[in-house]
């Protein structure tokens, strides 16, 4: 690894060289090939292949096939959304959201709440807070936060009915 570096994963990749990130055909580690999944994958095959054989001779139908699927969507298949994933938690009922930008200095792994994919670890993304409360905080994309035009204590302000002003609640108490 090269020196002033943050490395992340096992196996390790660097995500951050002297503060900056690395550039060339090494640096996109996520879409690099995945030799154990290839093994496996090739495994399951030959499984599946020899419990058919089996099932020609025996004359009994073969059991459910396992299926290997990768983690992650390859280039050549439409991208699909993971938002109806299970185990997403769900945005909580708020009236308004304080948002702010945020970037983690610790190669932890978040799931955005609005679109259910992973935050890549110490990447730039925001914290979205429902009615400013940060024990509830969420991490999200920045595009999302964006796309999901979340109200702010400003914009809720405004759907606000305005209080009486002086004259009316000086005539009021005239009545």
């Amino acid at each position: 690894m090269p020196a002033n570096s943050t490395v992340v994963g096992n196996p390790g990749h660097p995500v951050r060289v002297e503060g900056k990130r690395p550039e060339g055909p090494d640096a996109d580690w996520a879409h690099l090939p995945d030799p154990v999944a290839d093994a496996i994958r090739t495994l399951s095959q030959r499984v599946n292949e020899l419990e058919q054989e089996l099932a020609d001779l025996t004359g009994r139908a073969p059991e459910q096939k396992g299926e290997v699927r990768p983690l992650r969507p390859s280039r050549s298949r439409p991208r699909r959304r993971l938002s109806t994933r299970r185990g997403r938690r769900a945005l909580p009922a708020a009236r308004w959201w304080t948002v702010r930008r945020a970037q983690s200095r610790k190669p932890a792994t978040y799931t955005c709440p609005l679109c259910g994919r992973y935050l890549a670890a110490m990447s730039e993304h925001a914290l979205i807070a429902p009615e400013g409360d940060m024990e509830q905080r969420r991490h999200a994309h920045l595009a999302c936060v964006a796309g999901a035009k979340l109200p702010s204590l400003e914009d809720w302000k405004k759907t606000q009915p305005k209080p009486p002003g002086l004259l009316a609640r000086i005539a009021k108490v005239f009545r």
